[in-house]
């Protein structure tokens, strides 16, 4: 929470004392703004598609109380400390994960036969 704190300081992710993972619906607006910003950092270049259209399932101005869900502002993670920069890339990863469609599997059914019996 205290690097969290310094990052908030510092203009680079929203307010971080809450327990919301909601946001409103006017801040899901700058949302593709943001998932572009972080897809422009090194870190996130080749994990972030900036065709993709961000999910609504962190969208719920119900539950948001005083605040909503920790995001990263869109200002340039510049002179981070190494441990300020873990936890930045914390958020900012926790953000594609949120806006992100769900996860797919692929599975399989194998069916085997020895001597007659599968």
């Amino acid at each position: 929470l205290e690097i969290a704190q310094k990052l908030y300081e510092k203009k680079l992710v929203t307010y971080p004392r809450t327990g919301s993972r909601y946001i409103p619906e006017d801040v899901f607006a700058e949302i593709p703004k943001l998932l572009a910003f972080i897809g422009s950092l090194p870190e996130w270049k080749e994990k972030v598609n900036p065709k993709a259209v961000p999910t609504r399932r962190s969208v719920d101005g119900g539950k948001v109380t005083d605040h909503h869900a920790l995001l990263v502002t869109g200002e340039k993670p510049l002179f981070l400390s190494k441990e300020d920069n873990i936890i930045y890339q914390m958020i900012a990863g926790r953000m594609i994960e949120a806006f992100s469609e769900k996860c797919v599997k692929d599975t399989a059914t194998v069916t085997a036969e020895c001597a007659g019996v599968e």
